[in-house]
């Protein structure tokens, strides 16, 4: 995201990820808010309008097949994991575990 002080809006980078193909070529579009969280999910309502789709689900490069995984939080043995959404994969969460508190999904 870069975010243009003169024109009061934001060029965000994304992808749109729908179906079951991993590779999906990279959009711009225009946003008037420059409060978007870079390398998050968002949601984009028929408005254009985004929606913060973290903690509920976030995406990295999985640890165990190293490919581009959407993950959710979930317990394991009362372990707190991030388990892949594509893959099945899981391994401890890493993230700040407060934030699932914030939002009572801990």
């Amino acid at each position: 995201m870069s975010w243009d002080a003169f024109e009061s809006e934001a060029s965000v980078m994304f992808r749109r990820l729908m179906g079951d193909h991993p590779v999906v070529p990279t959009s711009t579009m225009k946003h008037p808010r420059h409060t978007i969280e870079s390398g998050s999910l968002y949601l984009v309502d028929r408005d254009r309008g985004l929606h913060l789709l973290r903690p509920f689900l976030t995406t990295e490069v999985c640890e165990t097949c190293h490919n581009w995984s959407t993950f959710h939080a979930d317990k394991e043995r009362g372990q707190l994991v991030q388990k892949s959404l594509e893959h099945g994969h899981n391994y401890p969460y890493k993230a700040d575990a407060r934030v699932l508190q914030q939002v009572v999904l801990l």
